[in-house]
Order: structure tokens, then sequence, then C-alpha cells
């Protein structure tokens, strides 16, 4: 409950001749129209004479009286609460809104919203919308994924399958027929016997290369004709039933001594 009761009365002027000058109620005026509440008649009656017009007197209550400010509204917002029911702005400025004219022609009211906060009911729309967007992209990705990777395992399975049911073709290994000499051709290589120095003729050292053991006195060697690589005779003889070259330059006999 309010204290006092004081009588305002309330003047409607002009705004370029209050402008600076006094302080307005703002939600009783506009671009061209100042409101003004005194509890001064004088001030009433200086203000009547210039251009603006008393709107209403009315007693209003406040916390408490005014002192020394002439009853000029210099700070009503403590103390003249208004209200109406029409325009009802309630649901507006529930959700933060602004009652207001549509526009300088209309007399629509309308609510507006700040462009920081915004209406939450448009805000709730907007999220709702981009979740139904996400899952709307999400959802056709993941199932193309997933088929996309059946399709791969089954087609590698199957390619696995045919694979092992087919015959496994056997490639041929070459067969490679290894030609000796005769007895009667080795036997034409010339033999020799080894003496106290152990001295042997052409490309020779005094290790068989076929054995690796070294050559000793009195042992008999066999030499090849056509590379002059001589070796132990029992060594060299069951080489060349095998194989046709010496082991050592792989060179073959001439036809002379084959034949």
């Amino acid at each position: 409950m309010a204290s006092y009761y004081q009588d305002y009365t309330f003047l409607s002027c002009p705004t370029q001749l209050i402008k600076s000058r006094f302080t307005p109620i703002d939600c009783l005026s506009n671009s061209t129209t100042s409101v003004l509440a005194s509890s001064s008649m004088s001030f009433v009656k200086s203000m009547s004479s210039r251009s603006c017009n008393v709107i209403a007197s009315l007693p209003i209550p406040i916390s408490w009286p005014v002192q020394n400010e002439g009853g000029l509204s210099s700070d009503l917002g403590n103390d003249l609460v208004l209200s109406w029911n029409v325009p009802d702005c309630r649901d507006c400025e529930s959700q933060g809104g602004m009652c207001g004219l549509e526009s300088n022609t209309s007399q629509e009211i309308g609510c507006f919203y700040d462009p920081g906060t915004g209406d939450t009911s448009q805000s709730g729309d907007g999220l709702h919308i981009f979740k139904i967007l996400v899952l709307s992209i999400t959802i056709p990705a993941i199932t193309s994924t997933i088929a996309i990777a059946l399709f791969i395992c089954f087609t590698e399975r199957g390619g696995r399958t045919t694979l092992m049911s087919a015959p496994t073709a056997v490639t041929p290994q070459p067969t490679i027929v290894t030609t000796g000499l005769d007895d009667t051709t080795i036997e034409s290589y010339t033999k020799l016997v080894l003496g106290e120095s152990r001295r042997l003729p052409g490309p020779n050292d005094i290790t068989c290369p076929i054995c690796l053991s070294e050559y000793r006195t009195k042992e008999t060697l066999r030499c090849i004709p056509e590379c002059k690589h001589c070796f132990h005779a029992d060594c060299i003889d069951e080489w060349l039933r095998l194989n046709g070259t010496c082991p050592v330059c792989r060179m073959s006999p001439s036809p002379t001594h084959v034949n």
C-alpha cells in the first residue's frame, strides 16, 4: 500500500518545446508529443500557455511527498506505476518482447524483440528445423556407407570363393638334363703325378677346387686341356661324368676332345 497520494496533472506538449528541459514520461510519449506530469498548478498554468494541453488530473500513490522539486515530474519511475488492458501485451512481454505500433501509418499493435535475444518460440522452431535437417542428411549418409561396406565385403568374399573353386593350373617345371662325359673322353685328358716341388702347369694353385684339399707329393691329378685347370683325378672324374664343363671356369671341352 502507498503511504501518500499526490494530485498530478498530465500535460501533452510538443516534443521540441520540452526537449532537454524537462523529463517526459517515455511510455506515454512519442516522436512528436511528450507527456509531462506535475503536482504544481503554477507549472501547469505556465505550460498550458505554451502550447501544452492538459490530459487529466489524477491522485497518484507515491512513496513519499515531493519536496523541493516544484512538483515537476523529474523522476517518477518509482512512483507512477501505469497498467492497461488494451492492448494486452502480457504474452509479448513474457517472451522478452515489447509492444508497439507496426508502422507509423498503422494502428495495429505488434510484438518486437531485441535482436540480441529474439523470440524464444522462433528460436525453438529454428532449432527444431536444424535438428530435422541434420537427421535428414546424417541418416541417409550412414545408410549409404553401410550398404557400400556390405557390397564390398560380399564382392571380395565371392571373388575368394571363385578362386578357391577354380582348378589350379600347374606350370610344368623345365626338366634340366645334365649331360656328362663318357669314360673314354675323360681318360683322354692329361694325367700327371705330382713331384716333390708340387708345381702344376697353367693357372693352378696347391689346392683342389673340388675337395679343397692341398695336393700332396705323388698324388695323381687330371687336367682339362682347354683351360689347363687341374684337379685330383678321382674328384674330376666323378665331376665330368655328371657335368661336361670345368668346375672352375665352366668351359666345355672342344669337340675334338669329346670325340
